[in-house]
């Protein structure tokens, strides 16, 4: 494997005829192995594995000196280049679609004119969406295929319940936990009749529905120790305001 920022091409761009340097062009390759195979084959072969934090580290710093060169004479733009495709293994077997997601650049999605391109580019596009990317541009030759067609009939239909879905997971993996208090949808609503008019019979006035493990077993030991005092009449009835009830004061360590 070479080493860091092994390549460096500087280029002074010049768009009149008097010489004078309008722009300039800075191309770096941060890491580069030998084979011309996938990054985590030749990672493997090369005996050059590069964690995923040691990645994100070196191109988090090329960003800030960028941002940080106070003396530039020109307004930046970077593109960063991955290597194959949005599903791509990257040099530790993350895929690259997953690798990047914390720097949440926007994206330029460059799509495949040829057979079965339209297919491709599209499952491409709905990888980088459900990942929460902001696809700015689908860039493709066809060649005269005429492809564009059905590619952009499809990206600008917004009638269809995958459209929802979709955008729906694009949302979603942009938070780490959302709660929408006092609103329901009909399927969860259902389920909790159900389980009221069954195992909650008699006992139960209410359910609860997390997404994750732990607030799962937080809620579920609340509702166990409540009921075993509701049972034993040991805990305060508030709602009758009956303050001659033995009232404790209970605490959780997790």
């Amino acid at each position: 494997m070479y080493d860091l920022n092994f390549r460096e091409e500087n280029k002074a761009l010049s768009n009149d005829g008097g010489g004078a340097d309008n722009s300039e062009l800075i191309c770096k390759t941060l890491f580069a192995w030998n084979d011309a195979v996938s990054p985590h084959l030749a990672a493997e072969r090369e005996n050059g594995v590069v964690e995923d934090a040691a990645i994100l580290e070196s191109l988090k710093n090329e960003l800030e000196v960028i941002n940080k060169d106070k003396n530039r004479k020109f307004d930046s733009f970077c593109i960063v280049e991955t290597a194959g495709g949005v599903a791509s293994p990257g040099p530790s077997g993350t895929l690259q679609c997953d690798l990047y997601r914390p720097f949440r650049f926007p994206g330029v999605l460059v799509g495949d004119g040829r057979l079965g391109g339209v297919s491709g580019t599209i499952s491409a596009y709905e990888s980088l969406k459900l990942r929460g990317y902001n696809i700015v541009a689908v860039v493709f030759e066809d060649h005269g295929l005429v492809n564009e067609v059905p590619l952009l009939s499809y990206l600008r239909n917004r009638w269809l319940q995958t459209e929802l879905a979709r955008d729906m997971g694009y949302a979603a993996v942009r938070f780490g936990h959302v709660m929408f208090p006092e609103n329901v949808y009909e399927p969860a609503l259902e389920c909790a009749e159900l389980l009221l008019e069954g195992v909650g019979r008699g006992w139960a006035s209410r359910t609860y529905f997390s997404d994750n493990g732990s607030t799962d077993i937080e809620i579920a030991l609340k509702m166990a120790f409540r009921k075993y005092f509701v049972d034993n009449r040991i805990l305060l009835d508030s709602a009758n305001n009956d303050t001659a009830e033995q009232c404790i004061d209970l605490k959780v360590y997790f």
